[in-house]
Order: C-alpha cells, then structure tokens, then sequence
C-alpha cells in the first residue's frame, strides 16, 4: 500500500506540475494490496484479524475512490486550463487584427510613409 501511495503522490506531482503525459487510471500496486488483503481474509481465521482486515481493505478501496475523484478534477481542471487559453490567444489575435489598420492610420497621419 505504502508504493502505492508514492506512486500516486508522484502522479499528483506530475499533474500539478503540467506534465502531458501523466498516467492516469488505476495504480496497480493498489490494486495488489486489495489481493492481498482478500488472500489474507480467506486463510486467517481469527475474528479480530478478519476485522482488522475488513476495514484495511475498506480503506484501500477508499484511497482508490478518492484518489480517482481528485485526479478526474485536475483532469478537468487541466483541460479548462487549456480552453482559457485558448480562448486567450483568440482574443489577442482579434486585438491585434483590430488594432493593425489603426496603428497604419496614426503612422501615416504623422506623416510616417507607409511600410
């Protein structure tokens, strides 16, 4: 569970970071926990030890869970990002196609020749 965690902590970092080519889906060595954890409640018998186990594989499914949901939202904020910027970039073309012929206007009624 413990590389598990690295591994998605090294994933958050890499998507906060901006990196493209984060991987994104299931971490496997969570999913490895959750085996283990079954592979041990099916062979030990003991009632305190079954509990114990229950809720350990409770909270791996709840590490799965949310760290799905956050990554989702970086997903979407990432994509968000790039739309805004997108949209920025269309916005200053339009300011700079708009603004051309006015710069031309104010250099030649300066008497500037044109260029």
């Amino acid at each position: 569970m413990l590389l598990a965690m690295d591994e998605a902590r090294v994933r958050l970092e890499q998507n906060r970071k901006g990196a493209e080519d984060v991987r994104q889906g299931h971490i496997e060595q969570a999913e490895q926990a959750a085996a283990l954890v079954e592979q041990l409640k099916s062979s030990v018998q003991d009632a305190g030890y079954q509990s114990v186990l229950a809720e350990v594989a409770t909270h791996i499914a709840s590490f799965g869970e949310k760290l799905g949901e956050y990554t989702d939202l970086l997903g979407r904020e990432q994509q968000l990002k790039q739309q805004l910027q997108q949209r920025a970039e269309q916005v200053m073309a339009q300011v700079d196609h708009a603004s051309t012929p006015k710069r031309r206007q104010c250099r030649l009624s300066l008497g500037e020749t044109p260029g």
